[in-house]
């Protein structure tokens, strides 16, 4: 293709409306910055293990 397109200039193709650029990647505009999700909540506090009841109603499901 380098030779078929030798005396082409190169052009860039405008990016579709609600799309950016931030930083070299390409976001829809309502998920760029800061806006979006910014956490699901798992950072709040940390997970705790389940007491003896929950494991063993979680076991039961596989006694059949």
């Amino acid at each position: 293709m380098g030779y078929a397109l030798r005396n082409i200039p190169v052009e860039e193709t405008a990016a579709p409306e609600g799309v950016v650029n931030v930083g070299g990647e390409w976001y829809f505009e309502e998920y760029s910055k800061s806006s979006g999700v910014p956490s699901v909540g798992l950072d709040d506090k940390a997970p705790q293990p389940p007491t003896d009841e929950e494991r063993k109603s979680i076991l039961d499901l596989f006694k059949h």
